[in-house]
């Protein structure tokens, strides 16, 4: 039967909040631009005892204090009375809050902020995981879950740093996944995995590798024992508008990378094309985003080539010439991907999600699995209506970014 979740009730579930918004201490432009969108699906839901879960998910840059700190000539117009720490906290927790989470995944979470950040959350009944930047920065990732739905089965950190990356892999950014199962339903299980991309403008190229290897990662624990693929969802601050390459490989599953322009992947660039290399093969992703040894192993094999700090390093140390070995996986000009990614909002439209220069989007929700059902997602203003919204943080909004959020029903028998 229908299962509710452990904060609300199953009418509460369904009700639009927008009312509840604007009960809380937040500005009358926010909170009339940002409402629950129901799906058809949702009656059916909502009137039936059809078997599954319901869950909130919600995915948000909350902006790390060092690095506002470390550039606050960004914020050099906004109210400064704003900036600290402990009000945008409280900012965020009312937001968080008021939106009611099962799922809650973060980015630019601070490391010596992280215990404060869940405490504040404590009525949700939170669980979490954590990774940080691979680097001398503070802030990383973490995954915040309703522990009276949910059990961790395990989580892995990504790391994009990578010895045998060349220059498309030699960032500190992070990913972070988490497998899961339903407290009632220990057979029902899913993924979450969660990333903040690189930020600079001009390194399209950067992102791209670095979602190369999480779709590897993603696609190595997704598989159960019967070899099926389990339901996935994807978030983040990719730091990539809706018509760039990145975006285009996550919602199409394709991407002819080899006549873009060498760093901002785009076609009217001067900086030479990628060519057929991208990736160099030595480090066993292939251009179908998948871990070499895995796939022609059929998910038996234990090891992938790939680099990570917190684990043993069981990538083999025995040179191939992979290249060679499987040609028609390597350096093909074309990557692509089997999750069929859909999202809870429409992509390339008039909406925004931070400001950088210009309102425009950056943050995303993907799902996928034939079990997943989109119930509601949590729209986002038009760029319009970000303008006048103004700066943000500001006294309403605890970060630079504007949360993310939908609601989903996961089928199960």
């Amino acid at each position: 039967m229908f299962t509710c979740n452990g904060n609300v009730s199953k009418n509460e579930f369904f009700e639009t909040n927008s009312h509840e918004l604007q009960q809380q201490p937040y500005n009358d432009t926010y909170s009339i631009f940002r409402q629950w969108q129901y799906t058809p699906l949702a009656n059916y839901v909502r009137t039936t005892n059809h078997p599954g879960q319901n869950f909130t998910f919600i995915s948000y840059n909350i902006l790390a204090q060092d690095l506002l700190e470390e550039h606050s000539h960004i914020y050099k117009y906004h109210d400064s009375r704003f900036m600290n720490w402990t009000t945008r906290l409280q900012n965020l927790q009312r937001e968080i809050l008021t939106l009611r989470p099962d799922i809650l995944c973060l980015q630019e979470v601070q490391s010596d902020h992280l215990s404060t950040i869940v405490e504040s959350l404590n009525r949700l009944n939170m669980s979490y995981v954590y990774k940080k930047k691979v680097s001398f920065r503070n802030d990383g990732c973490a995954i915040l879950f309703n522990r009276n739905l949910f059990q961790l089965i395990f989580k892995r950190t990504v790391e994009y740093l990578q010895p045998k990356g060349a220059d498309h892999l030699d960032r500190d950014n992070v990913g972070l996944i988490a497998k899961f199962q339903l407290i009632g339903n220990p057979n029902v299980t899913f993924l979450i995995a969660t990333t903040h991309l690189l930020y600079n403008p001009r390194r399209e190229d950067v992102r791209l590798a670095q979602i190369q290897l999480l779709l590897a990662e993603i696609d190595r624990y997704s598989i159960d024992d019967d070899g099926k693929r389990i339901p996935v969802i994807l978030s983040g601050d990719f730091n990539s508008v809706p018509e760039s390459a990145t975006l285009h490989l996550l919602k199409n599953g394709h991407l002819n990378y080899e006549n873009l322009s060498r760093n901002t992947l785009s076609l009217d660039d001067n900086q030479g094309i990628v060519g057929k290399v991208f990736l160099p093969s030595s480090i066993g992703i292939t251009d179908s985003c998948q871990h070499v040894d895995l796939v022609n192993s059929h998910y038996k094999a234990n090891r992938t080539r790939i680099f990570n700090s917190e684990y043993a390093n069981n990538t083999g140390n025995v040179e191939e010439d992979l290249q060679a070995k499987f040609p028609d996986q390597f350096s093909t000009g074309n990557l692509t991907h089997d999750f069929k990614f859909s999202t809870p909002q429409p992509l390339g439209v008039n909406q925004a999600s931070t400001f950088q220069e210009e309102w425009l989007n950056v943050d995303y929700i993907f799902y996928s699995g034939s079990e997943l059902k989109l119930v509601a997602n949590y729209n986002l203003p038009t760029k319009e209506n970000c303008s006048r919204m103004g700066f943000i943080p500001n006294r309403d909004l605890g970060s630079d970014h504007l949360s993310m959020g939908a609601k989903f029903f996961l089928e199960h028998n």
